[in-house]
């Protein structure tokens, strides 16, 4: 600025304080655009600290409530909040949990399938098309429209599995476990092998929520017999230290967390956590027994 004005045929006298007030301006300038240049991405930052901090909480919830060796993880997630967070997720989170999309995006991106469906199901009304709007209405978890689906498929055809066990499954999610033993009740009579044992795993906590003990030991005993799956396993020690059965349970229990020690570890990381559940479960029995 001062250049220019020497080189002016005229160059206006100003005052000291005309002068002062223009080095101010200059300098506010040159600050503003220092500011533009440094500040403009703090909000990045921001952002992901941010992040961060809800990965951090998120992941020290599910260790508090899941994680039967959350006395260890809490420590490496809060004495190391840069890299604990990652370490607990991929090491723990990830291969126990099982990833789905959140709901409300299945349903937006499944939106058309679900409406082609319901068109195909009241044009043409056989089970099958029932069925199909039934398994994509579970599928982005509305529970009871898949319900009804289902029903007009039993309704067409009573003894159809697939109906009756997409039924059974979204009468347990939804709660009405009476419902659901019924629906699952039809389909072990028609084929106990049925889903490779999935049925009969439902049908086995839905017997522990009623709860019916004696049926459900009876079937348990049944169950482990041709599914070993640690789930049934631990249930069932579960209802014989209930029954003060002591030795059967420690001996089912102990049995669950030798296979899962030697599962190879890409088959063991949906069920590594029932190996914890049950090494807490077989300390609570008295050693006299």
């Amino acid at each position: 600025m001062r250049w220019l004005l020497t080189l002016a045929d005229e160059a206006p006298k100003l005052t000291q304080q005309e002068w002062a007030e223009l080095q101010q301006e200059q300098m506010q300038q040159q600050l503003q655009q220092f500011q533009g240049a440094f500040l403009g991405p703090l909000w990045i930052f921001w952002v992901i600290e941010l992040l961060w901090g809800a990965l951090t909480l998120w992941m020290v919830i599910y260790c508090i409530r899941n994680d039967s060796e959350r006395s260890t993880w809490l420590w490496i997630l809060l004495f190391f909040p840069g890299v604990g967070p990652i370490i607990y997720f991929f090491s723990r989170w990830l291969p126990s949990s099982s990833f789905e999309l959140p709901t409300f995006l299945k349903r937006w991106t499944e939106g058309g399938k679900i409406r082609r469906l319901e068109v195909a199901a009241q044009q043409i009304g056989n089970p099958y098309q029932f069925i199909e709007l039934g398994d994509a209405l579970k599928d982005t978890r509305q529970c009871d429209r898949a319900a009804v689906a289902y029903e007009k498929a039993v309704q067409k055809e009573p003894h159809n599995l697939p109906a009756l066990w997409g039924l059974a499954s979204v009468r347990s999610q939804l709660g009405q476990t009476a419902e659901a033993k019924t629906a699952l009740q039809s389909v072990l009579q028609a084929d106990p092998g049925y889903k490779f044992g999935d049925v009969s795993l439902l049908y086995g906590r839905t017997l522990h929520a009623l709860p019916d003990r004696e049926a459900e030991l009876a079937h348990w005993r049944s169950h482990i017999k041709r599914w070993r799956q640690p789930e049934a396993l631990y249930t069932l020690a579960q209802v014989l230290i209930e029954r003060r059965e002591y030795a059967e349970a420690r001996q089912l229990l102990q049995t669950m967390i030798s296979n899962i020690e030697i599962t190879p570890r890409g088959l063991a990381k949906k069920v590594f956590f029932w190996k914890g559940r049950g090494k807490k479960l077989l300390r609570t029995i008295p050693t006299t027994s």
